[in-house]
């Protein structure tokens, strides 16, 4: 749940909500979370099945509630691909700038690179072949990826400490406290995905292994998460103006009215 979206997105989270609407927004989203992992967490102990929310919705629902369900969480789990492809080539960008060349065609406005392209598609082909190798290879990778997202971590929040110059967090939010709250707040759980996997491991987990071990991960996994991204925000915001971060994302936001309005659309739908 904590990958490299806040690598690729600070820009958008910092210009959608400023500084402090972006850590209240991942604080409260977290806190609001926490009764979705209890549900979880209560279910994984009755229901230890890896279909997850289909085998749960199976139990209360007719079977066409859970056949969509299935899908829905099959397309939201294969629309993270082609995210991760796009988002390699965004992080590669910025320690080489010469992958912004060859210009194919624009999406949205938005230049495709040739260079990036490649190295998106040479990404995916290679989890493939890792996944295809089996299980050893893909946790053993997975393990490594996930130790240098926190090492990088690390180092961000000792360069913050370090270099911390607090008159830089002003202004606090983009626009009203509450509107820029709200901006965050609809793409926490997005953003916040992961702790509802447990189950799909669930039938792997050790004999002895208690059933009550499962709520306390995935509360934790949700207050991890959260707090991880409260202080990603608060440590980008404190090495250099934020506004300089943003500056790309505040251009292509819409006008404060249609802004606020959307935020609470968004939010409700929620």
């Amino acid at each position: 749940m904590v990958g490299a979206g806040w690598l690729v997105l600070m820009d958008d989270w910092l210009g959608r909500s400023g500084p402090l609407g972006a850590i209240l927004g991942f604080a409260l989203g977290g806190v609001l979370l926490l009764p979705v992992g209890y549900v979880y967490g209560q279910w994984l102990q009755r229901l230890p099945d890896a279909a997850g929310e289909a085998a749960y919705t199976a139990q209360v629902f007719p079977p066409v509630v859970s056949y969509f369900t299935g899908w829905m969480m099959l397309l939201a789990y294969f629309m993270v691909c082609p995210w991760e492809a796009v988002a390699v080539g965004k992080l590669a960008a910025y320690i080489f700038p010469s992958l912004n060349s060859f210009e194919l065609y624009r999406v949205a406005g938005q230049p495709v690179f040739l260079p990036r392209l490649l190295l998106g598609i040479a990404l995916t082909v290679f989890l493939a072949l890792l996944n295809y190798r089996g299980i050893r290879w893909s946790a053993s990778f997975q393990n490594w990826a996930t130790g240098m997202v926190i090492f990088l971590f690390v180092i961000l929040l000792a360069i913050s400490a370090v270099r911390a110059l607090p008159p830089i967090f002003i202004p606090r939010f983009r626009t009203t406290p509450f509107v820029s709250i709200l901006l965050t707040l609809q793409i926490v759980p997005y953003f916040m995905t992961g702790f509802e996997s447990a189950p799909k491991a669930a039938e792997e987990a050790h004999p002895g292994f208690p059933s009550t071990g499962f709520s306390r991960a995935i509360l934790m996994a949700v207050l991890v998460g959260a707090g991880f991204y409260v202080l990603a925000v608060a440590a980008v915001a404190y090495v250099a103006p934020w506004q300089g971060f943003a500056r790309k994302a505040i251009r292509h936001r819409p006008s404060p009215s249609n802004r606020r309005w959307g935020a609470v659309a968004g939010s409700l739908s929620l």
